[in-house]
């Protein structure tokens, strides 16, 4: 099945942005996960391998909004899985689980991006931030460390181990 003809790919028309709900087929979410996984992965990089100075526009923003397809598809996927699914749409966890799970266990167990949230994070203080800018800054520091970014490499592979099993 062509991304051209995904409605997660397409956007929607709907107020707000919506999913069309009437449209998405469980054909749809493995495709539009591994596309907006792809397109997240690609984000991420620039912001680690940025040689400018840590912001909060070029880091905590940039990471904040390039998972935003990603959120929406995955967030239809369980609300639709709870709500109407049948065997075969609950089946699908199976795979999305493990594809979210490994993703947020490379961005939050990577060393680079954490540096930079790290360094945000200890300039709210004395930083020009408004006050949402240094709850988001916060909220990403304390995601990174409560999911292992704290850890030395090995105790990291071993977060990833048990994530990827629960999942």
């Amino acid at each position: 099945m062509s991304l051209n003809s995904n409605p997660f790919i397409n956007g929607s028309e709907n107020k707000h942005g919506a999913p069309s709900f009437n449209e998405i087929k469980p054909e749809h979410f493995i495709p539009a996960i591994e596309h907006a996984i792809n397109k997240a992965e690609n984000i991420l990089e620039t912001v680690k391998n940025n040689s400018e100075t840590p912001t909060f526009e070029n880091t905590v923003l940039t990471m904040e909004t390039c998972t935003e397809l990603l959120d929406t598809v995955s967030t239809t996927y369980f609300n639709l899985m709870g709500a109407e699914s049948d065997n075969k749409f609950k089946e699908l966890a199976q795979e999305i689980s493990p594809k979210l799970s490994a993703f947020s266990n490379k961005v939050l167990l990577d060393s680079k991006l954490f540096s930079r949230v790290k360094y945000l994070f200890e300039q709210i203080e004395d930083g020009d931030f408004t006050s949402e800018q240094q709850r988001l800054i916060s909220e990403k520091y304390i995601d990174f460390t409560l999911n292992g970014a704290l850890l030395n490499d090995d105790d990291k592979e071993k977060v990833r181990k048990i994530d990827e099993e629960l999942s």
